[in-house]
């Protein structure tokens, strides 16, 4: 019985051949390798640039949200400045309505105020009057300086100041800080309570004690006073 194998002898050709062929194969696989690396390196980088993309995404939301809070703090600084001024001008409100009621107060305390419609008389004969009308305003007797001065500007006969302790049926007006060379007070305006002609100030308060012995005193313009002497003349 013959045998079903037979040996095949391939001659160098054929050999060739067999080797070129699996150096073909090799590379077929060498590039089948490759184009699977660049598939995966492709595969990479679209999610690369997707991650890149929604990094990106997430950074303008971030800085949309910090322009926001940007313009959130204008908001509250611009808010902030506005309820300042406005608290500025309730505080002058406020001091506008304190030095007000000051001023009534001082008014309504005054005994001798308009309210109080009668006026008290003095001695006719040592008294100081008001000009405009002849009320009584104090005695020869109160006065504690001849040499005052009423109003600015060089001194003149017509600014002369008499200082009196004490006076009577005068109204007191308006307050204010006012700066003097003995120093600064806080005096009221002072008027004739008959016919309402200014007369002079009432020293209040100062901060200087050195300077309160002028306290409580009234300084008042000579030329809106008759005296007991020129009274006497117009007689």
């Amino acid at each position: 019985m013959e045998d079903d194998f037979q040996i095949v002898d391939f001659g160098p050709e054929q050999n060739n051949e067999l080797k070129a062929l699996q150096e073909e194969l090799e590379k077929l696989s060498n590039r089948h390798s490759q184009l699977k690396e660049m598939e995966n390196l492709e595969k990479n980088i679209k999610e690369c640039r997707k991650t890149m993309t929604a990094m990106l995404e997430e950074m303008k939301q971030m800085k949309e949200e910090k322009q926001r809070l940007r313009d959130r703090v204008c908001a509250l600084d611009s808010k902030n400045k506005e309820l300042l001024e406005q608290t500025k001008a309730l505080q002058k409100e406020v001091q506008s309505l304190k030095d007000t009621a000051k001023a009534k107060k001082v008014e309504e305390t005054d005994v001798d105020a308009k309210s109080c419609v009668s006026l008290k008389e003095l001695d006719k004969s040592k008294c100081y009057a008001c000009k405009n009308c002849g009320t009584h305003i104090s005695l020869e007797g109160d006065i504690a300086s001849r040499n005052y001065q009423v109003g600015q500007g060089a001194f003149t006969e017509k600014k002369r100041g008499y200082l009196f302790n004490c006076a009577v049926n005068l109204t007191l007006g308006a307050t204010k800080t006012e700066k003097f060379t003995t120093g600064s007070y806080e005096i009221a305006w002072v008027s004739c309570s008959k016919c309402a002609a200014s007369l002079g100030w009432k020293y209040l308060s100062t901060n200087n004690q050195s300077n309160a012995s002028k306290v409580g005193k009234l300084c008042l313009a000579r030329y809106s006073l008759t005296s007991p002497q020129e009274k006497t003349e117009q007689l």
